[in-house]
């Protein structure tokens, strides 16, 4: 009776080993068999944060593995491994989604029929939006660029209510700019930061800007250089300077600069400057760029909008004991690789004349 136990009891320890047994595919000739054990983690869930992190699991196998995820918002940074103990790395996004969510990567090996799983858990962001101890910007007609700490955990929207300011998200927050104001009035308006996605409700920054308080035909003096209002718009404030050369020329060189902007003579002037030797090569340019950083040599529609004030300008030359404006002015706008516009200053006449020629020369500057 002992014995026929002992017998069955052999047996059935047989069929077991039998049953975790699987071919050995090694090629090595030896018809053996080869006992696989399950894969492994060391976890089998990742409770994942908020924010964007790097996760990492162990596997140990008794064979090579392959991962494979099913969600987007993870992503494998180590997706295969051999026999024995490795690592399995992964990154988890920033979730924005306002909910829970959830992912899975599988770890296998299709040859044995062999897995595990791990199941990542992420939570939900709890919307949180602060400002500094800044709440407002104030400004003067010139305008302003002020930067308002914000600490958001969500990508946040920024609204204005005015034309005349821009808002922007920076690392350090919200840039706001005012830009100046032409107006005899003082005005206000706000900047709103909110998360439309989160339904929070956010903050208003208050913007308050006085009124210009000039005129055409004001004095102002900019960098130590002294100049009459003769342009204003809801936006820009420009001045002639008072004082001018008779006798520079455009350029010594007959060359092709590409300073042809026929609006804004400081493009036109940046283009200069960027030119080897331009402070000796270009007289005109020189003495304007002299009279301060922010004055330059006006573009062709801004000795028209001059001339448009010549009569008020000119009778307060008269009273700052300052020549008026002369009879031709050099533009910096150019007409050819060896031609420049000048205007008529009696007449308001253009012509494009040789670079080389000496005329008189404004200097202006805007704000």
């Amino acid at each position: 009776m002992k014995r026929y136990v002992f017998l069955l009891a052999a047996f059935a320890s047989a069929l077991c080993f039998n049953a975790c047994e699987t071919p050995n595919y090694g090629g090595s000739g030896d018809d053996s068999a080869v006992t696989r054990s399950q894969i492994v983690l060391s976890q089998q869930a990742v409770d994942a944060e908020v924010a964007a992190n790097s996760y990492t699991v162990s596997v140990v196998a008794e064979c090579s593995w392959e991962a494979e995820c099913d969600a987007s918002w993870i992503t494998l940074e180590k997706s295969t491994g051999a026999e024995g103990s490795e690592e399995l790395s992964f990154g988890v996004a920033l979730n924005e989604e306002g909910a829970e969510r959830k992912g899975k990567i599988v770890v296998k090996n299709g040859e044995f029929g062999l897995s595990a799983e791990l199941e990542i858990v992420q939570r939900v962001a709890t919307p949180s939006l602060e400002i500094g101890s800044v709440t407002s910007v104030e400004s003067d007609y010139k305008g302003v660029t002020k930067t308002i700490s914000v600490v958001a955990n969500f990508e946040y929207d920024i609204e204005i209510t005015s034309s005349w300011l821009k808002c922007s998200q920076t690392a350090d927050g919200a840039k706001v700019v005012v830009a100046a104001n032409s107006n005899y009035e003082v005005r206000n308006a706000e900047v709103k930061i909110y998360s439309e996605k989160y339904g929070k409700e956010g903050v208003v920054i208050t913007v308050n800007q006085g009124a210009c308080g000039c005129k055409i035909g004001d004095v102002m003096t900019v960098n130590k250089t002294k100049g009459v209002v003769f342009y204003i718009d809801n936006n820009m404030i420009k001045l002639v300077s008072t004082n001018a050369t008779t006798s520079s020329k455009y350029s010594t060189e007959y060359v092709a600069t590409s300073a042809d902007d026929w609006h804004n003579g400081a493009n036109n002037m940046a283009v200069i400057k960027a030119r080897s030797s331009w402070s000796s090569k270009y007289p005109a340019f020189k003495w304007c760029s002299d009279r301060g950083t922010g004055w330059y040599l006006p573009a062709y529609y801004e000795l028209q909008e001059l001339y448009n004030q010549k009569l008020v300008v000119n009778e307060v030359l008269v009273a700052q004991e300052a020549a008026q404006l002369g009879e031709w002015l050099w533009s910096s706008t150019e007409s050819t690789y060896s031609y420049a516009y000048l205007l008529h200053m009696v007449e308001g006449e253009w012509r494009y004349y040789n670079k080389d020629n000496a005329n008189e020369v404004r200097a202006i500057y805007t704000f």
